[in-house]
């Protein structure tokens, strides 16, 4: 009988010691927690890396990624406020340059905060230029012209000769042969889902013009945000509710118009950001603005258009169809990239452009493409404009004798136990959580699942978290 007790005080005990440590575990009193994920079995608060189709069998308590992107999520019962995100891995028979990591910030277009976890070009290149380290900003200079980076800030640099990575350099970009035009421009090429693009403005009002259609293929609101931003600050919005049709019923939308007219802003180079789901698409665009310069990517509809240019100042070309019926052989100068399938995609490194613009003209033969790369795009060759520098990433030219200055907010990774390893800072504060989870995502551009069979394998990832204190928290809760 004693014993019986004895057995029931020992359940009863390792019934409550369980319950506390969940608790602990979910609650998290001290706002300080790590939780790890080294393969060997499931994790209850990190997820599985995906989708499968990206990644390849768990063995020996590690996962290889083989094509990019995949993701993993963080399930919390609170919210935090920072996270260190550890990666212990190898890259196998890869040269890809560039792995990053990164939260969702946006739940409606899928956007990410990329964070670099490896540059092999910065490590590389910076191994036979002069360096100088500020805490994580890193400034590496083919010639020793400044002996810190605070000088290299203040000079007036000319920005031909300066690639950036994970860092932004404030400088007004200023067109110094601009003149404003009062001839009326009209982008009829519908245009599905979320976009941004770069407008121009001196002594001018902006003047813009959308037409949307609401093609009602989800039962999803399907709001409409137009957001403008000047020097990366929001300083105007539009917005438009639901058509009001809550069915999945195909039904399309009356055309409905949102007008941009805002006089008496400041010269210089403005960002509109269209913050819609797929199930929205643009049919017109109308404006009096010269420059229209989409940001990395548009999305052309499936309406029957046929024969479209656009122009871009990229120097990898990407594309993609979900349309059988819109396979096609994209012609761009002398190279030429044959969409042959479906739900694939296809990319090609474009030869140097002829052209006295520098600009690459694509010629599609019909539309219903995803066309992708990392510069800009415009359906005008006078309309395209670049404010960026130029990005030390994959596609950036290291022949070109004019790079002289690289500044990044970067750390190359250790190597522990012949694993290199990456801490990576991500603020969580503005991150998109849903359901108790935060969205990661693991990007290595140009992985893909071809003849090659590169692949980088994860050993473990780590997650510090921190947050407020319990006591914080309810303090919060209750003033």
């Amino acid at each position: 009988m004693k014993m019986r007790i004895k057995i029931r005080i020992i359940l009863w005990l390792f019934l409550l010691f369980v319950t506390i440590w969940i608790l602990y575990m979910g609650l998290v009193p001290s706002g300080n927690i790590t939780y790890s994920y080294d393969f060997d079995k499931n994790n209850f608060f990190i997820s599985k890396l995906s989708p499968n189709t990206r990644v390849g069998e768990i063995e020996n308590d590690k996962q290889r990624i083989i094509a990019d992107p995949v993701y993993f999520s963080l399930r919390t019962s609170r919210k935090f406020n920072k996270a260190k995100l550890g990666i212990y891995y190898k890259s196998n028979n890869t040269d890809r340059p560039i792995i990053e990591t990164g939260v969702m910030v946006d739940g409606t277009i899928w956007r990410y905060d990329l964070k670099p976890v490896q540059n092999k070009i910065i490590d590389e290149l910076c191994n036979s230029w002069n360096i100088i380290e500020d805490g994580d900003l890193l400034f590496c200079q083919k010639e020793n012209n400044f002996s810190t980076i605070d000088e290299f800030l203040i000079s007036t640099t000319s920005s031909e000769k300066i690639a950036l990575y994970n860092y932004k350099l404030d400088r007004d970009f200023i067109l110094a042969d601009y003149s404003t035009s009062t001839v009326e421009r009209i982008i009829d090429i519908s245009l599905r889902g979320a976009y941004q693009f770069y407008t121009y403005i001196k002594n001018e009002t902006m003047d813009f013009e959308f037409s949307f259609l609401d093609m009602n293929n989800n039962k999803d609101a399907d709001r409409i945000d137009i957001n403008l931003y000047y020097n990366d600050l929001l300083i105007d919005t539009r917005h438009l509710d639901d058509d009001g049709n809550n069915l999945d019923d195909k039904k399309e939308s009356e055309l409905r118009k949102i007008e941009l007219r805002i006089p008496n802003l400041p010269e210089g180079v403005y960002k509109i950001e269209l913050r819609v789901n797929d199930d929205i698409i643009t049919r017109e665009i109308k404006s009096k603005q010269k420059i229209i310069s989409f940001i990395n990517k548009i999305n052309i509809d499936n309406d029957g258009t046929k024969n479209i240019f656009i122009y871009t100042d990229s120097q990898r070309l990407e594309a993609t169809t979900i349309y059988p019926d819109n396979l096609q052989t994209i012609k761009v100068g002398n190279t030429e990239i044959a969409v042959s399938e479906s739900y694939k995609q296809f990319s090609s490194v474009l030869e140097a452009s002829v052209a006295s613009s520098g600009l690459h003209q694509i010629i599609l033969e019909k539309d219903g493409l995803v066309i992708s790369g990392n510069g800009m795009f415009s359906f005008s060759e006078d309309g395209l404009v670049n404010p960026k520098f130029k990005k030390v990433d994959e596609n950036l030219d290291l022949t070109n004798v004019k790079l002289e200055y690289i500044l990044a907010d970067y750390k190359s990774p250790e190597n522990i136990d012949g694993w290199n390893y990456s801490r990576v800072d991500i603020d969580l504060s503005k991150a998109y959580r849903e359901d108790r989870t935060y969205s990661f995502i693991l990007s290595i551009p140009g992985l893909k699942i071809d003849v090659l069979n590169d692949f980088i394998e994860i050993d473990k990832i780590e997650i510090e978290l921190e947050g407020d204190t319990l006591f914080d928290l309810l303090k919060k809760k209750f003033d």
